[in-house]
């Protein structure tokens, strides 16, 4: 589904924008209370231990009141009977001090563990709160990769990978919808009834003997629809028993490369396809494609969620993932109120065709509401949306917080690792000498000698490209790259009046820069 605004194509915005900004506020919202509730159980905690010290002050005075008491009874006495006495009273109260002082620590550690588990909870909740979100929208600058595997009854299992800007990080179950090419078993024949392609036999494909041949894929049975970086892995098997024999076929923007699986699972070498042959593949890679985009939007629940290495669950600043949505949302709000008539509402338009067109639109108004329990400082944040009365000519706005969040992100590839790969690259390219130019459309490719066929030694290989397939027309991301509105950020208030720096510390510029932004791997259905 496509949006317009005003008179602009807005081709990165693949779904209703407003929707996604009631959720994202609704989120941010529920976040930064979260985290004022949070800074409270903490200043909560170091209370009690102030309250405790001071408790534990007061009984140290009582025990030396009470020892310098019995010294001097203990002095005043001659009898065995008193001096026995003043001891009996020592010890008593030696016992009662250290009672005392353990049912003190005991009430801190209740206190203190209430507290804690509240935070954790506080914490936790954080991934409901953003599900809520990712059920129906995706979040800014994001990859998607869904991948599609049939288990041991033929059934599909499905779920979706996301990350956004390469540091956040969502898994989530997928269902398949009612009448999609995914819900029961189906082999190749569904979509391609005679799907013929010009392979190496079974004799070993590397081999320099080895033929040519047409092979039939049509009855094989589609067990696997991967999406990778690389590209896309179709496997094909003969079953959707474990252990059947087949192909894998790897779709890059490129080429495709076909492997054959045998009855022992034992993997050949990537062949890469004719001309022809790749059409072909690439007809059937649409198809399965298509099935696959209303999978992806058929989200079930969020299993995992993480901001670099750390899980959403536990993360310590979830205030910084509010920064950064304001970030990423502030140029799209300041575009589209820029192309809306009205300087009160958010305006898009949508083409239906035949000139016709549906509008939906909201009043920052109602937007601004949303901000309402949060404290005056956390409603600062939001100022550079122009949401608020008194902003909303957009005029003289401030630049959004500056999130440290790419501060988290994780380095993608070790120089070690760059150095394995080119040394694979290189060892496979030696390996792959096949090319089949020679061979026109027409031509019968019944038997084919590949000592005739000239090495191709600048094939790519599977599987040692880091670049994200762009075959299939690319799913757009939510939003632009963020265009900043002022040179400088405003000071940066705590969550709470007189709010310790610890809780919020103050942003420092990313250390990661300029990270580049890029699109799904799915494309969105018109």
């Amino acid at each position: 589904m496509k949006y317009l605004y005003g008179n602009s194509n807005v081709s990165n915005l693949s779904q209703n924008y407003l929707e996604f900004l009631r959720l994202a506020l609704d989120f941010s919202v529920s976040v930064l209370q979260s985290e004022t509730k949070i800074f409270g159980l903490h200043e909560a905690i170091k209370q009690e231990e102030r309250n405790v010290d001071d408790e534990r002050g007061r009984v140290a005075v009582i025990e030396q009141s009470v020892s310098k008491l019995v010294e001097e009874a203990k002095a005043a006495q001659v009898t065995t009977i008193g001096n026995a006495l003043c001891q009996n009273i020592q010890a008593a109260c030696g016992r009662e001090i250290a009672n005392t002082q353990s049912q003190i620590n005991t009430e801190l550690k209740s206190f203190t563990d209430r507290s804690m588990a509240e935070i954790k909870s506080e914490r936790a909740a954080n991934v409901p709160r953003v599900e809520k979100i990712l059920l129906s929208s995706d979040f800014p600058n994001s990859v998607n990769h869904v991948k599609v595997t049939a288990n041991e009854t033929g059934n599909y299992v499905c779920s979706l990978n996301a990350v956004s800007d390469g540091f956040i990080k969502f898994d989530m179950d997928l269902s398949v919808p009612s009448g999609n090419l995914f819900s029961e078993p189906f082999k190749v024949e569904s979509l391609q009834p005679d799907l013929q392609v010009d392979l190496p036999d079974g004799g070993g494909w590397l081999k320099r003997t080895s033929k040519i041949v047409s092979q039939n894929l049509s009855k094989e049975f589609v067990t696997g629809f991967v999406q990778k970086d690389e590209g896309t892995l179709i496997s094909l098997r003969g079953s959707h028993k474990e252990g059947q024999p087949g192909y894998d076929i790897l779709v890059k923007s490129d080429s495709v490369y076909v492997t054959r699986i045998t009855k022992q699972q034992e993997d050949s070498t990537p062949y890469k396809v004719l001309a022809v042959g790749e059409e072909k593949l690439r007809k059937l890679y649409l198809g399965l494609l298509n099935a696959v985009e209303d999978i992806a939007v058929s989200r079930v629940k969020l299993t995992s969620a993480t901001i670099g290495s750390e899980s959403l669950a536990t993360f310590a600043e979830p205030h910084e993932l509010v920064f950064w949505l304001l970030e990423q949302m502030t140029p799209v709000v300041l575009d589209i109120s820029h192309n809306s008539l009205s300087p009160t509402e958010l305006v898009l338009k949508r083409v239906l065709g035949d000139d016709r067109r549906e509008e939906v639109f909201i009043s920052k108004s109602e937007l601004f509401d949303k901000l309402s329990e949060l404290t005056d400082a956390n409603k600062t944040y939001f100022s550079p949306l122009g949401l608020d009365r008194d902003n909303q000519n957009m005029s003289g706005l401030p630049a959004p917080q500056p999130s440290k969040l790419q501060d988290y992100a994780l380095p993608s590839v070790t120089a070690s690792q760059n150095a394995s790969i080119d040394q694979f690259a290189q060892e496979t390219e030696e390996m792959l000498e096949i090319e089949s130019d020679h061979l026109l459309p027409d031509e019968p490719t019944a038997e084919i000698d590949l000592d005739d066929l000239d090495d191709d030694k600048d094939a790519p290989i599977p599987g040692v490209s880091s670049r994200p397939s762009v075959t299939p027309p690319p799913r757009s991301s939510v939003m632009p790259p963020p265009v900043r509105t002022s040179a400088a950020p405003p000071p940066r208030p705590s969550m709470l009046p007189g709010a310790r720096p610890s809780v919020l510390p103050g942003a420092r510029p990313s250390v990661l820069p300029g990270v580049k932004k890029s699109t799904s791997t799915l494309s969105k259905k018109k």
